[in-house]
């Protein structure tokens, strides 16, 4: 018999009463009762739930206590974390009372928000959407899995959503197995929430359980109803495993068919066909939020703190996006004529030609990038959504149609398959196939750009004839696969660029006259400093002398523009760099590459403000192009807007969570925005991330810099012992010396640096507040004479927070 529950509550008021004041019921559920009650040690409400009776019974305190500690170390802005928990024993007649307490956050459960306001809107479902799965994925990286996630464990509180209950569901499942609940009349889990394999009783539940409950709130919160015909609890978890669920758009027309798909995924029967992780999902929702309905969010609210993460992540692209939109001339994101070119793949098992697909679709995109009418999706966002659908591509990128194909490639034979596919409804709107020589594939080429634009229906100028070959361009087929073995290479950057040059050298032996491959040789040149132990000031020469070719082959390729503009940049020789760049834009205005390099040579010239715009436009056309959104928000942190700019380098490390780049940028930007706390933790860990002497010299500034001075000198010692020409290392040794506030041999470094090539001194841009302890020194000044500036021209940006 169970016990009552005004004598569960009388034996917890009186077991509890030197620690909490137990105020009210606030109600209950199907596992517990929860009270609002007063922490006195600390003067804050907090709610403390205590599990049913039947429940505690079937639990051991050890296993229960065990369990829930685990989940208490779960810290998220959008969880309910546990701050306490305990049990009340037995007493004769009575069972022990199991409890655990947690913050009073206040608001409604979504069930109540639903039954208040009724469906949402498809803004504010993804952002709360986003919230749920932010937190869902934390859980999941720590190995807990919710199992109950239902409306009535989500609160809303200030418009936000914070998930509630990890662990509880875990801790009952462990301490007593499923099969045990089920056979005494209970079920983990909520029959209207509940995914197949739990109604199946499955031992092996994983993750993907919460992932098809979540699409089951979802649903709700667009339609206010389930996506099954059933009342009862038995008829409820029958329909899990049995029928299919209503189609969303038929409940709810003016849902986005990219949600609508979102949402059939989660709720697939069988968990492989789901969504694999809570992370996909938020990949799927920030999509989403780039699209029609653009949800918002403020950024000073009461409760910003509990915007951070993902949260505030969702919003970036958004953002960027409108005050693109909002720019003369900018193009209409909305636009018909509008296309995503995937990267082609390679079939047959043959990756060593992955190559020559991939190529073949820059290739494309090249040709279609010289119509006028017809915008382009940015390269790395195409090929960030290569295994979706068309439609959730159109929908995340805003693109008419989406081009895709494959290649096989077999001794000189190649065989090309495109299709064409509507990204409104993923209805196909062109396929061919082509088999031809391999010496033909300019042909293929420049028929299939031909077949495109008129299944577009692109209306073309006498002057917009669409070709691939011409002065730009090679007919020799072996040059121009050496060609796109190079570029493949050098855009995955790395050891790889010493083959790269290898490639595109052997390239221009063949054809003197492949105006591209000498662009793209003098590209090489000024990246492998900083991925191989080479030196800036031996690579220059080079560089400039493939770029002058380039321009001298094709004056109207942008590709050999961007070079030049390169070498002026590296060589500190910044009007020239400006004009080439701002050429090169002329030719290509929606290159995020030539935006990026550009807003690059304006930030390390002091010109930070003007670089903004640039690195918007850059981010805008392609959202999912991790190096100008980094910039974009290093930028917003230089101008006074700190906490705007971490939360878009965050977004961009999201992207590339491997580059060693984005890490300096994003410990730099703590410092910068007065975030000491997290600039120094940030760095002491990426530290340990890398071997790169120029990285570490930047952690170590930071690190000296925001109060872990042993650690910036345990580097800087490391530093020290390496020899001194080796390309960065006086500029590792500066930033350091900066950190740790000595200025002589900060400016002793510095003048090593400048005397020779420059040694990367002003990656670290010379805007950083790191620099002000020298910014008026003489010694100063005269350094940057060698970069050609002046300390005028770098004087920290209008509005940018000092110390």
């Amino acid at each position: 018999m169970s016990e009552p529950s005004s004598a569960v509550e009388s034996r917890l008021r009186a077991a509890l009463a030197e620690r909490y004041r137990i105020d009210k019921e606030l109600g209950q559920g199907g596992m517990a009762t929860v009270y609002l009650a007063q922490d006195l040690k600390h003067d804050r409400p907090v709610a403390i739930k205590v599990l049913k009776s039947e429940l505690g019974a079937s639990l051991g305190t050890d296993r229960f206590l065990r369990e829930i500690r685990v989940a208490a170390k779960l810290q998220h802005p959008h969880i309910v974390g546990l701050l306490d928990s305990g049990v009340v024993p037995a007493a004769t007649g009575a069972t022990t009372i199991f409890y655990y307490v947690m913050p009073y956050i206040g608001g409604e459960t979504l069930r109540e928000y639903l039954a208040r306001k009724g469906s949402l809107s498809t803004a504010e479902t993804v952002r709360l959407t986003a919230e749920i799965a932010n937190a869902l994925a934390k859980a999941h990286q720590a190995g807990i899995v919710h199992r109950d996630i239902k409306p009535e464990n989500i609160l809303i509180a200030e418009d936000h959503a914070f998930v509630m209950d990890f662990g509880v569901a875990k801790a009952v499942s462990d301490a007593t197995g499923s099969h045990g609940l089920t056979s005494a009349g209970m079920s983990l889990g909520t029959p209207a929430y509940m995914a197949p394999e739990q109604v199946a009783a499955d031992p092996l539940i994983d993750h993907r359980a919460d992932l098809y409950s979540l699409g089951l709130v979802l649903y709700e919160m667009l339609t206010s109803a389930s996506p099954y015909a059933a009342t009862t609890p038995q008829q409820q978890m029958a329909a899990h495993v049995t029928q299919s669920p209503a189609p969303l758009r038929s409940k709810r027309p003016d849902c986005p068919p990219a949600l609508a798909t979102l949402v059939a995924k989660c709720l697939a029967k069988n968990p492989a066909d789901r969504w694999q992780t809570a992370e996909e999902i938020v990949d799927q929702l920030r999509a989403l939020a780039v699209t029609g309905e653009r949800p918002s969010l403020s950024f000073t609210s009461r409760r910003a703190g509990l915007i951070a993460g993902a949260v505030l992540l969702l919003l970036i692209t958004v953002v960027v996006g409108v005050r693109f939109a909002r720019r003369p001339g900018a193009a209409a994101l909305s636009s018909e004529k509008s296309l995503a070119v995937l990267p082609f793949e390679s079939v047959g098992g043959d990756t060593a030609n992955s190559y020559f697909a991939e190529g073949i679709a820059d290739e494309l995109s090249t040709a279609f990038a010289r119509l006028p009418g017809l915008r382009l999706a940015g390269r790395s966002s195409a090929a960030r959504f290569r295994d979706r659908s068309a439609t959730e591509i159109g929908s995340a990128l805003h693109v008419g149609a989406v081009l895709d194909g494959t290649v096989r490639r077999a001794g000189d034979r190649i065989r090309v398959s495109a299709e064409l596919s509507s990204g409104t409804d993923g209805r196909v709107l062109w396929k061919e196939t082509y088999e031809r020589e391999v010496k033909d594939v300019f042909a293929v080429q420049d028929d299939i750009t031909r077949a495109i634009v008129g299944a577009l229906q692109v209306q073309l100028g006498t002057a917009a004839r669409v070709t691939v070959v011409g002065q730009q361009g090679t007919s020799d087929p072996v040059t121009y696969d050496l060609y796109l073995r190079g570029m493949q290479l050098y855009r995955k950057r790395g050891p790889g660029l010493m083959q790269a040059e290898q490639y595109l050298t052997e390239a221009i032996g063949r054809d003197s006259t492949f105006a591209r491959a000498y662009a793209t040789l003098a590209l090489v040149l000024l990246v492998e400093p900083y991925f191989l132990d080479r030196r800036m000031g031996d690579m220059l020469p080079r560089a400039r002398a493939a770029a002058a070719r380039a321009i001298a082959l094709d004056d109207h390729l942008a590709d050999s523009h961007l070079a030049m503009g390169h070498v002026h940049t590296e060589s500190f020789e910044w009007p020239e760099a400006e004009s080439e760049l701002r050429r090169a834009l002329a030719l290509d205005p929606n290159r995020p590459d030539v935006l990026y390099r550009l807003a690059f040579m304006l930030m390390t010239s002091g010109r930070v403000e003007e670089a903004i715009a640039p690195l918007e436009q850059a981010t805008a056309i392609d959202p999912y192009y991790a190096i100008p959104m980094a910039y974009l928000g290093w930028g917003l942190a230089l101008t006074g807007r700190g906490d705007e700019g971490v939360v878009i380098i965050r977004r961009a490390l999201e992207l590339d969570s491997t580059s060693e780049a984005l890490r300096n940028i994003l410990a730099a930007t703590y410092l910068e925005a007065g975030r000491l706390t997290e600039a120094k933790a940030f760095a002491q860990h990426a530290a340990t991330l890398t071997t790169n002497p120029r990285r570490l010299g930047f952690f170590a500034g930071v690190m000296g810099r925001a109060g872990a001075r042993e650690d910036a000198e345990a580097i800087i010692r490391r530093l020290q012992q390496l020899p001194p020409r080796g390309w960065g290392v006086n500029g590792a040794l500066a930033y350091g010396y900066l950190g740790l506030g000595d200025t002589a041999r900060a400016l002793s470094a510095m003048e090593r640096a400048a005397a020779a090539d420059g040694d990367v001194l002003f990656s670290q841009l010379p805007t950083t507040r790191i620099y002000d302890p020298v910014r008026s020194s003489p010694r100063f000044a005269a350094i940057l004479r060698r970069y050609n500036l002046t300390p005028e021209q770098i004087r920290p940006a209008r509005g940018a927070p000092r110390p």
